[in-house]
């Protein structure tokens, strides 16, 4: 039977579980002998003796008689969709511990009853000529589905021009409330649906509550923004407990000298499953500006100044500016004088960039 739209893959799986406990009860299978376990081993324990007998007793590995390690491959799988499974596998220990039932359908320890026989046989054992394409098999199927992870929760820090040349550390203080809930779950496919959903049904409220308010201060019972207040804040509120927590708390990137806008750190809080990035913006520097791992500075000039040659001043981001003379007829538009060392440092190593003097003839 296929299990399509109602209830979904997952309610499939289950309801496939819960009748082939009660077929195999039928039957009197013990899966745990199948598997060569105890009644008290746990769930690894089950996962490993099911991989151990999977690899020797696939039809891809066995020469012979490939239908009989066809169906002792398939009472293996039969086995595993029960016991790996917690609550089949309570189940299929109830029916055990009760009496189990004989192959004729009458429960033992009964006085009577006539029961039903299995006339007809339930494996699903492939065919004997059945051959696999691969003994590439995923094992994490059978268990069951798990909720889509969070994505991680976006934050930018700024820092200067300075504290990228020379390395700081930033302290950044997160707090949880409505906007960024908002923000962080808009990007998930589960928060986005729940967010968008809330966000339709808020807008409805609001706008009953201001009819509702329109009319009464037609009447004049209490002004309009008294019942369009009420609606934004229980609506707001709603959302609020709704959204997954964003990430709080206070939290401290090591920002390493030569790092670059745009640089992200990832962080993992201690309370909540989403990760948190960080993501460097650079601030911009009143003189300089970063060309990768140079440093340009820009200066205008007249022709006059430029034939006749002068000395100017460079600002450095720490220390006195760098006197640098340029000799007559040096200075042409869009030339540029390079002062090695004098850059930015290079991410990870010992090295420096190159201050470049940019010149602009007007």
């Amino acid at each position: 039977m296929r299990y399509q739209k109602a209830g979904g893959r997952a309610v499939g799986r289950t309801a496939r579980g819960l009748v082939l406990v009660l077929l195999t009860a039928l039957a009197c299978a013990d899966h745990y002998a199948t598997l060569g376990i105890s009644r008290t081993a746990d769930a690894s324990a089950v996962k490993r003796a099911y991989k151990k007998q999977a690899l020797q007793c696939h039809p891809d590995k066995v020469v012979g008689d490939t239908g009989a390690a066809a169906k002792r491959f398939q009472r293996l799988q039969e086995a595993y969709e029960v016991l790996g499974d917690e609550r089949q596998r309570r189940i299929y220990d109830a029916q055990q511990a009760g009496g189990g039932f004989q192959r004729g359908g009458v429960r033992q320890g009964s006085h009577r009853g006539q029961g039903f026989a299995a006339h007809r046989s339930f494996s699903r054992a492939p065919p004997p000529h059945w051959h696999a394409p691969s003994f590439d098999f995923d094992f994490s199927g059978f268990a069951p589905p798990s909720p889509p992870p969070l994505r991680p929760a976006v934050r930018e820090y700024h820092c200067s021009l300075q504290e990228l040349a020379f390395g700081c550390r930033r302290r950044i203080v997160l707090r949880d409330h409505l906007i960024s809930r908002l923000a962080d779950s808009w990007a998930d496919v589960a928060g986005a649906a729940l967010a968008r959903s809330a966000m339709t049904m808020g807008g409805l409220v609001v706008f009953v509550f201001r009819f509702v308010g329109s009319v009464g201060y037609a009447l004049p019972v209490c002004p309009w923004w008294v019942p369009t207040f009420l609606a934004v804040a229980t609506y707001a509120c709603g959302v609020y407990q709704l959204l997954p927590q964003s990430p709080r708390g206070t939290f401290e990137v090591h920002v390493k000298p030569g790092w670059r806008n745009g640089e992200q750190t990832a962080h993992r809080p201690k309370r909540g499953d989403r990760e948190i990035v960080f993501v460097l913006r650079e601030r911009a520097h009143p003189t300089l500006t970063r060309d990768d791992d140079d440093l340009v500075y820009r200066t205008s000039l007249s022709r006059r100044t430029a034939r006749r040659g002068f000395t100017m001043k460079v600002p450095q981001l720490r220390g006195p500016p760098l006197v640098v003379s340029i000799a007559p007829g040096e200075a042409v538009d869009g030339r540029e004088r390079v002062l090695s060392g004098a850059g930015m440092p290079v991410k990870g190593g010992t090295q420096r960039g190159n201050l470049k003097i940019r010149f602009s003839i007007r």
